[in-house]
């Protein structure tokens, strides 16, 4: 798995996309989850979009994100 941090500000939309299986042809199935530093979980996705994960992702309040991207076979 591997972590992403990033400062965001209210109502920034974000779209969140993995292409591991459709463009690099990879047999990782990732999913994604979207945390708030200090706080909880706020998002996630596997497999919506086919065989890959997509999430749209608006942003609630300022402050800072996380986003985990993780093999869900391991």
């Amino acid at each position: 798995e591997d972590f992403f941090v990033f400062s965001a500000t209210k109502d920034q939309q974000f779209e969140i996309r993995s292409v591991s299986r459709t463009l690099l042809r990879s047999p990782a199935d990732i999913v994604i989850n979207v945390f708030k530093v200090g706080g909880g979980h706020i998002a996630g996705n596997d497999d919506s979009n086919g065989p890959d994960s997509f999430l749209d992702f608006k942003v609630p309040e300022d402050g800072n994100y996380a986003i985990r991207v993780q093999d869900h076979l391991s």
